[in-house]
């Protein structure tokens, strides 16, 4: 008697291994979300939609993706696809809701910090005042005048910085007709670069600094001492993000150099007061080059980034006192800029019209 044979259509034989390659093309970009690498998880979650258009996780996680690099435009159309087909999780309600903000669709915005206001009361009522100003204030006339520089390009220019009649500033994977030896390309490495203004009062194309015998990037934004001799720059590590967004999970510490007759960056050590466990970003000397200013998210602070200040005393940098309320809040405050009367700074908590706003405390 011949043993039984059971055969299965060649399909079904392959049918696992379908459901593991589908699987495998949503695993990819899901690990380069917790790595941080948005625009390469935004590539993965784009190819994957091709094939899958109506995938709700698929759609809600490129929508993540679009809020960690800046793009809320894109953000706002893919949360509300997705909305309509099931309801959003509270978490990207959130995320839903700032990125209507920073559209200038503040009604909106007020309906979702609404939503939400149960669970996050402190978050949506702050939510909800910032939408209620920026509506406000939409009719006020404002005497500033805002123009963009020709240097601009389609990624991020970053971190201006004065110093001798020069501006420093970080640049996003320029567009050189000629890269430096060692130069890495990718929107996820910035350099940093100069220019001077012409005497039309324009800005010259940016150049490469000559920083070190190889070009290192993301180092910067940059403070100069007011001599021109000492350099404190921040050294963050970048996976795919093209910005520093306090919440796109990137890291970084401050470097400190001297700058010798020729310009170049010698005896580069690090910051006495960084740490493996939290950032110290953005630095800032005062006038006098007595006083550092910074940005950090140590765990002793109020929340997110606060901004701190040491003094530089016979034996160094003192120990960092942070600025405290109403300067910091339980949101991220950057970017300090002192100027003997005002400290300027940068802050995604207080009433503001969305995002990031510029703030002044006066000393």
């Amino acid at each position: 008697m011949n043993a039984l044979r059971f055969y299965l259509p060649l399909w079904a034989l392959a049918l696992p291994l379908l459901i593991q390659a589908q699987e495998s093309t949503l695993k990819v970009p899901d690990k380069q979300f917790e790595l941080h690498a948005y625009q390469a998880a935004i590539q993965g979650f784009t190819a994957y939609l091709t094939d899958h258009p109506e995938d709700n996780t698929a759609i809600v996680s490129l929508a993540r993706c679009y809020t960690m690099v800046n793009q809320p435009a894109k953000a706002v159309d893919l949360f509300a696809k997705a909305q309509a087909t099931k309801p959003l999780a509270e978490k990207d309600l959130i995320l839903y809701a700032q990125s209507l903000t920073r559209t200038g669709d503040y009604r909106s915005a007020e309906d979702l910090w609404s939503d939400i206001a149960g669970t996050y009361p402190v978050l949506a009522q702050q939510g909800i005042q910032s939408c209620q100003f920026a509506q406000a204030s939409d009719s006020d006339k404002k005497s500033a005048r805002v123009k963009a520089e020709l240097i601009n390009s389609a990624l991020s220019e970053i971190g201006p910085c004065w110093s001798n009649d020069r501006l420093y500033v970080n640049v996003f994977n320029p567009n050189l007709p000629k890269y430096p030896n060692g130069w890495i390309q990718g929107e996820q490495y910035h350099y940093l670069m100069n220019s001077t203004v012409d005497g039309n009062g324009f800005l010259y194309p940016l150049k490469p600094v000559k920083q070190e015998a190889r070009p290192t990037p993301n180092n910067g934004p940059v403070t100069f001492s007011p001599d021109g001799r000492t350099v404190i720059f921040m050294r963050a590590s970048l996976a795919g993000n093209a910005r520093l967004s306090t919440e796109a999970g990137f890291q970084s510490s401050l470097f400190i150099a001297d700058v010798n007759s020729k310009g170049l960056w010698e005896n580069i050590r690090p910051f006495p007061f960084n740490n493996a466990t939290y950032s110290t970003a953005w630095p800032q000397f005062s006038p006098s080059g007595m006083e550092l200013f910074f940005s950090s998210d140590k765990p002793d602070g109020l929340g997110g980034f606060d901004i701190y200040r040491t003094g530089l005393g016979s034996g160094g940098w003192q120990e960092p006192q942070n600025l405290g309320s109403p300067v910091n809040s339980p949101g991220n405050e950057i970017t300090p800029f002192y100027t003997r009367e005002m400290l300027y700074f940068a802050s995604d908590w207080p009433t503001g019209l969305g995002g990031f706003d510029i703030y002044k405390a006066i000393s």
